[in-house]
């Protein structure tokens, strides 16, 4: 049998698995006793699925299904989700298992020089200011580690990632079914105590399952079904023809029922890129004639869930502003990674180039942006759909905040970069 391949009803366990801690979360049943339910189901499933696929595998799927909670901690306080654990238990699983793969050196340079940079900068913040907390710290360190690690020691094959992208719709899916769960609760029963959002919003409705924020909730949702979208154009089915269409349909209907603009405004404009890309033109003309029924149900939509104008910019302008005075004092190391909020007690810039430039200051936020460049680039020539997943989230991340800490974008990055290393490989 075919290592690394997940049958049938290990899939739909994988999915059950996802789907009931997602609402035992959901429903407030204690985060401690939900954190050791599903650290056991996870032993379970592992226990099942060994002799089939390999331990980095394993925490792969994981990961992925982890994402509907993973801003959840298992300790009921700190940042520790089970998210952050799994990726933390593959960083050393990695870096202690297989080989070494040197084929991208400036990258592993660049990362090996950022931790260094991160280390200093944050060891002479911190004697100045010791009161600050290290969990900024220890979020971007995992965020660079696990990019270096990947790069040097991960693989993956082209099979096992379409099973992951699986795995990620129906991640999303069940992340949708926790905002319309919340949705419906808050609508018709006046419960607003359903899901991590209690308050709903100041002068809004927004509805975020269990994620902290609407719009990155909606990102996610959205990000999915691109991927459900370029399969489409290409011809390809990833569940059946009309399991992906109803999917399809679904996602866009959850990703708007957040009331986040930034999801659906990111998967149009990803979606225009990829027409052009495949130059399609019955996609386009098609596209064309469905926008406007489309746009007005995703209008009304909006109008009879936000509480507030649609033109409404959320206090994003403002935000902005903060950040860029903050920035011109701070111009070469930002917060220098005691974290923005904590320094300046303004609201974080819900831009990532922003994000970036007040958290880290110019000089790391010139080797992110690098990086990224570098994973994107990479995509964009081994994997299209990747690439425009990837892309999607850098779209919505002009928009949100915490662009480093929203967990989904360390999937594509994972799969890019391991995949990456597969096929230099097997050309050599």
């Amino acid at each position: 049998m075919e290592k690394n391949k997940l049958t049938r009803n290990n899939f739909i366990l994988c999915n059950l698995f996802s789907t009931i801690i997602t609402f035992l979360y959901i429903f407030k049943v204690p985060v401690v006793f939900v954190g050791v339910f599903s650290i056991l189901i996870m032993g379970l499933l592992y226990f099942r699925f060994y002799k089939k696929i390999n331990f980095d595998f394993f925490l792969l799927l994981m990961l992925v299904y982890t994402l509907p909670f993973s801003f959840i901690s298992i300790l009921g306080e700190s940042f520790l989700s089970l998210f952050v654990i799994i990726q933390l238990i593959l960083t050393l699983y990695l870096f202690g298992n297989g080989k070494y793969y040197y084929k991208n050196i400036s990258l592993h340079i660049l990362c090996l020089i950022s931790l260094f940079f991160i280390l200093i900068v944050y060891t002479i913040s911190q004697n100045i200011n010791p009161d600050y907390y290290f969990e900024s710290l220890i979020k971007i360190l995992l965020f660079i580690l696990m990019i270096l690690v990947v790069s040097t020691k991960a693989k993956i094959k082209n099979n096992e990632i379409d099973q992951l992208l699986k795995a990620y719709v129906i991640s999303a899916f069940i992340s949708g079914l926790a905002v319309l769960t919340q949705y419906l609760f808050f609508k018709y029963l006046g419960r607003n105590d359903i899901g991590l959002q209690s308050e709903m919003g100041a002068t809004r409705l927004g509805f975020a399952g269990l994620f902290y924020d609407y719009s990155i909730s909606s990102v996610f949702i959205a990000s999915s079904t691109i991927i459900l979208i370029h399969e489409k154009i290409n011809k390809k089915i990833l569940f059946t023809k009309y399991i992906d269409i109803a999917l399809m349909l679904f996602l866009i209907f959850f990703s708007v029922l957040t009331s986040a603009r930034t999801g659906i405004a990111s998967l149009f404009v990803v979606f225009c890129i990829l027409l052009i890309y495949f130059k399609k033109i019955k996609w386009i003309l098609l596209s064309v004639i469905i926008a406007l029924p489309v746009g007005k149900i995703i209008l009304f939509i909006f109008e009879e869930n936000r509480g507030t104008d649609l033109s409404n910019d959320s206090g994003r302008l403002a935000n902005y502003l903060d950040a860029i005075v903050f920035f011109q004092d701070n111009f070469l190391f930002g917060a220098k990674f005691l974290g923005y909020f904590e320094i300046s007690h303004k609201m974080l810039a819900h831009n990532f180039l922003l994000d970036f430039l007040v958290q880290y200051g110019a000089i790391f936020s010139i080797v992110l942006i690098f990086i990224f460049a570098y994973i994107l680039v990479t995509a964009y020539k081994i994997k299209p759909v990747l690439f425009f997943l990837f892309l999607l989230m850098i779209v919505g991340g002009n928009f949100h905040a915490s662009f480093l800490n929203t967990h989904y974008i360390m999937i594509p990055i994972i799969l890019i970069l391991a995949l990456k290393n597969y096929e230099t490989l097997s050309c050599n």
